[in-house]
């Protein structure tokens, strides 16, 4: 007898979707930032949200082992495809075609800008995957299977594989990095920040605070993040470092998947927002032995 059954991650907020969340958390009757109370009681926005994470190591979103980070990177860089309702979605590619047992011809559109104003294009995909090829990160058996990646012109990229493999382009939802980047900087100890092309850039990068401002040139008009301008990021050595800022007000959102949050942040003021992961428990019953 086999029994599975769906593993619920119990969360105060996914920061991959914090747009989306934090439109219903920052909306409070109170007074605003700027000081103008609203004595008709109407619902005020606020136009900033902080953040918490503990360990950080790089904001490049091919290079860094933080998951949290790997979360908040997803405002700010696009993959090529994102996968919705388990089926692909294209973002960064326009369309795709397997044109052979091991040949993938993928256009991707120009008109999307990374966040300095310049044009995606073709060797940005080349660039991103020759990194991940080289990086050995969490991407990095998503492209092991490439054997050599050609930009043909600025807006078509052949992939070739060493063997078939069924739904290869399920595993093109790593994010782009602009080829110009580094610059001729080393991209594995470069301090540069990063471009992307999602609805937020980075603005700062110090050693206490990072700082998210909204990207003028982001091409996708959502008016769910109408209301946030900034997004502050506090840096902490360690995760209970956060529970504390987050008890006195410092930080607005967290996330978590451990059931004894209430263990450090008590049962009040806040909102609990609850979301189900896609993996699983196995439980194998012996019933011959």
């Amino acid at each position: 007898m086999k029994l599975r059954k769906g593993r619920v991650l119990l969360v105060i907020v996914i920061i991959g979707l914090i747009i989306c969340v934090s439109y219903n958390i920052i909306k409070r009757n109170k007074k605003p930032k700027n000081g103008n109370a609203n004595a008709e009681g109407t619902t005020v926005y606020e136009d900033s949200i902080t953040l918490g994470v503990s360990n950080f190591d790089t904001m490049n979103p091919i290079l860094t082992k933080n998951k949290d980070i790997n979360n908040i990177d997803k405002l700010i860089f696009s993959p090529m495809f994102v996968i919705e309702n388990n089926k692909l979605a294209c973002v960064i590619a326009k369309e795709y075609a397997k044109t052979g047992e091991k040949t993938y011809i993928i256009k991707i559109n120009n008109a999307i800008n990374w966040s300095d104003g310049t044009k995606v294009s073709a060797k940005d995909v080349k660039y991103t995957i020759d990194i991940i090829k080289a990086s050995n990160g969490i991407f990095y058996d998503n492209v092991k299977n490439i054997s050599s990646v050609d930009a043909i012109d600025e807006s078509t990229i052949k992939i070739t594989l060493e063997k078939e493999e069924p739904f290869f382009e399920y595993n093109l939802i790593f994010p782009i990095l602009s080829e110009r980047y580094d610059n001729g900087e080393d991209v594995f100890s470069s301090g540069k920040v990063p471009i992307g092309t999602g609805m937020y850039k980075i603005e700062t990068i110090g050693s206490n605070q990072i700082v998210l401002c909204k990207n003028e040139n982001y091409n996708v008009k959502d008016s769910k993040n109408e209301h946030i301008n900034k997004i502050y990021i506090n840096l902490y050595s360690e995760v209970g470092e956060i529970y504390n800022s987050f008890k006195l007000g410092n930080v607005d959102i967290i996330n978590t998947a451990s059931g004894k949050y209430k263990d450090y942040i008590g049962t009040l003021g806040y909102y609990v927002k609850q979301y189900g992961g896609r993996e699983y428990d196995f439980l194998c019953c012996n019933c011959d032995d």
